[in-house]
């Protein structure tokens, strides 16, 4: 294994004033100095395992402290306060480290570019996570948020670099009845399976679901996949019926029908019906199927 070479310290001015192209200013604030928005932070909440991130996160800043390489970003407020656009996560951790005896008085920020808007926070939900990944349903309930302030589907696509597609999926199941949002956000459902089933099942795609959950678990598994749907059954189409009566009705109308037998390579017999033209009307494999063909081809017919 190639040993790593180690770095010597050296002047940090001396050698960002010979490659630096601006600043990013970073402040250490207080904690009493940051506010959470009621509900900006919903989509990451929905994650079932959001708790679990806050408690791992607040063991490491137990350990560590907040690293200052890793700061929130803040919008500063009219009110005179900094309210979070990203970090939300660890903003609740840190709260929680205190709560058990971190002892952290400041965190860093930094703030949000000058001229960003409301939308650029709300994209900013899916854009600007450096950490977890919001769920399926996250992220759906951001494209929500977006298309409910007048953004189309397809500006929506175009910034955060999904599919027209992608965005429709997300649209379904974000509208899903509740007991579909609840297998996804529990994991119990993959996001893809329930857009499926809504899409097949309509109205009875809870019970489909419900039974897809139950398929899942006597195989030992504990998420339900594509491979658990039962298969949707293809309504029988009836056939009319023709009777013996029809096809000689049929024949004697049309007395210009000129019927034969022919045989393909293999000496594989069918029969052909061919007009006064000589065009082929219809073929079957017995009379009577190339009769009835021949009924269905010019049913139309006047």
């Amino acid at each position: 294994m190639e040993q790593i070479q180690e770095i010597v310290p050296g002047n940090v001015k001396d050698v960002m004033r010979t490659f630096k192209t601006g600043v990013a200013d970073v402040y250490m604030v207080r904690l009493d100095a940051l506010r959470v928005r009621p509900g900006f932070n919903a989509a990451r909440e929905a994650d079932p395992e959001y708790p679990l991130a806050v408690r791992e996160y607040a063991e490491s800043m137990k350990a560590n402290g907040f690293f200052r390489h890793k700061p929130l970003k803040v919008s500063a407020a009219s009110d005179g306060f900094l309210y979070i656009a990203d970090g939300h996560t660890r903003f609740a951790a840190v709260q929680l480290a205190n709560s058990e005896g971190a002892g952290i008085e400041s965190v860093p920020v930094i703030n949000e570019m000058r001229g960003t808007t409301e939308e650029d926070r709300i994209f900013g939900l899916i854009l600007d996570n450096n950490g977890r990944k919001l769920t399926p349903l996250g992220e759906a309930m951001v494209i929500k948020q977006l298309l409910g302030r007048g953004i189309e589907e397809k500006e929506i696509a175009r910034r955060l670099g999904y599919s027209v597609t992608t965005i429709a999926k997300a649209l379904t199941l974000v509208a899903a009845p509740a007991p579909i949002r609840e297998m996804v956000a529990s994991g119990e459902v993959s996001a893809t399976t329930a857009v499926k089933a809504i899409k097949e099942n309509g109205a009875e795609a809870v019970a489909v679901l419900e039974e897809a959950k139950a398929t899942a678990k006597a195989a030992g598994k504990t998420k339900v996949t594509e491979k658990h749907l039962k298969p949707k059954a293809t309504p029988k189409v009836e056939t009319p019926t023709i009777s013996e009566t029809d096809r000689l009705n049929w024949i004697e109308v049309r007395r210009d029908v000129a019927i034969r037998q022919w045989y393909r390579e293999g000496q594989v017999a069918f029969w052909q019906i061919t007009d006064s033209s000589d065009e082929v009307i219809a073929e079957g494999p017995t009379l009577r199927e190339a009769i009835d063909n021949a009924i269905e081809a010019t049913k139309d017919e006047g």
